[in-house]
């Protein structure tokens, strides 16, 4: 439909199957609905930086999508298909704390060593390298001589210790083990500390659209040209002087009961012309077009907060808010203004061919559709209707 403008105006729900005369409610509450609200972030002091603007992010989408001929209702209402629905995946990150970095004291040689000679600390290691190479003999075993001094050595500095008194001597001697047993490679196992959490919204939508009537280049443009080109303007880079581009509109995006997203992202949007089943007519123009949107949150994370609602970012309470909404159910006699899709001219078609039956003499009427079964059928019917069960199953009675 064509504006007073001369831009044509898209669908006021995008992504509706053909209508119908009698179903459209039936349709219409039958798929869910999305609401999309591009913005453009506006700075403000604080840890979140920038808050949405709706108004300012409106006004550049209509600005944009005029120049290419369209104009839309705030904000895109998008129905999409049932084929993916959206999953959330909560996650906690854990890991080593810095205590565990102090345990590693030892290289991966010394480690190694004290596995070839069978000791697990310091000193017994030290005593087989020393006994190892005094059986050696010549300089090697002067080697190990000194190694086994130094052995005697640390046993009377711990016998030097334990004079001090029972306690000194306890913490002396559990220190210098432990001191001992890192050296050689042994580990200490501490509990690992909270990293970072994360919030993942997986959100995936399929949004078809349908094209009543390819063979019209007027109905193309309506029902695929002009919302497919609402819906590619809401995540593609912008420009302003033909030469330089930046970043794609940032979103509101919300499905009452399902989810509610602010701020959210586009991160990819797929056109799969002619849809899963190439409906394409014989004149090449499009009869289906599936859209399939991929979005997600700017926020890595879902706080749980205590006090006041923390707005502008992912929060429990927004969270669970969004679940308690729901759709707007629909009567076939109260549907909004321009919500049918590719509806008026198919609407009005059966009204006045349902009109014009109606109209006719009943005998005219009651003729003038065929019957669909062959009078041989009805015949075979009526004997079969009139043979008893056992001869209808083959079966001869016996007399």
């Amino acid at each position: 439909m064509a504006t007073s403008m001369g831009k044509m105006k898209v669908p006021a729900i995008i992504g509706l199957p053909p209508s119908t005369y009698v179903s459209d409610n039936m349709v219409i509450n039958s798929i869910p609905i999305a609401t999309i609200t591009p913005c453009v972030p506006s700075f403000q002091l604080g840890m979140s930086i920038f808050q949405l603007n709706e108004d300012e992010g409106w006004r550049d989408y209509s600005r944009i999508l005029n120049a290419h001929g369209f104009t839309a209702t705030s904000p895109i209402n998008v129905a999409f298909l049932a084929d993916n629905f959206p999953t959330d995946s909560f996650t906690n990150e854990y890991g080593e704390s810095f205590l565990q970095r102090f345990t590693d004291v030892a290289s991966s040689g010394a480690a190694a060593i004290s596995q070839f000679f069978g000791g697990r600390d310091a000193g017994k290691t030290l005593s087989n390298i020393s006994e190892a190479l005094k059986a050696q003999g010549g300089t090697l075993g002067m080697v190990g001589g000194g190694m086994q001094e130094a052995v005697r050595q640390m046993e009377q500095l711990k016998e030097a210790f334990a004079k001090t008194g029972p306690a000194q001597a306890a913490v002396v001697n559990r220190l210098g083990g432990m001191i001992g047993k890192l050296m050689t490679g042994a580990r200490i196992d501490f509990p690992q500390v909270w990293k970072n959490s994360g919030f993942t919204p997986s959100y995936t939508m399929t949004v078809r659209l349908y094209n009543p009537r390819p063979g019209n280049s007027a109905t193309t443009k309506e029902y695929i040209i002009g919302p497919l080109a609402a819906l590619i303007l809401l995540g593609i880079p912008i420009s302003t002087d033909g030469d330089t581009y930046n970043w794609p509109f940032l979103h509101k995006i919300s499905c009452p009961g399902i989810y509610h997203l602010n701020p959210a992202f586009i991160g990819n949007i797929t056109v799969v012309k002619g849809g899963d089943q190439q409906q394409i007519s014989h004149r090449q123009k499009m009869g289906i077009v599936d859209v399939r949107i991929d979005f997600g949150s700017l926020y890595n994370s879902i706080l749980a907060e205590e006090g006041s609602t923390i707005p502008h970012r992912p929060t429990l309470r927004t969270y669970l808010k969004a679940l308690e909404g729901g759709k707007k159910l629909y009567d076939v006699k109260n549907l909004p203004s321009g919500v049918r899709a590719g509806g008026a001219t198919l609407i009005e078609a059966t009204k006045n061919v349902y009109t014009a039956r109606k109209s006719q003499p009943s005998s005219n009427f009651e003729t003038e559709v065929q019957p669909r079964v062959s009078t041989g059928d009805k015949n075979l019917a009526a004997n079969l209707e009139n043979m008893s069960e056992l001869d209808a199953a083959g079966f001869v009675p016996t007399t």
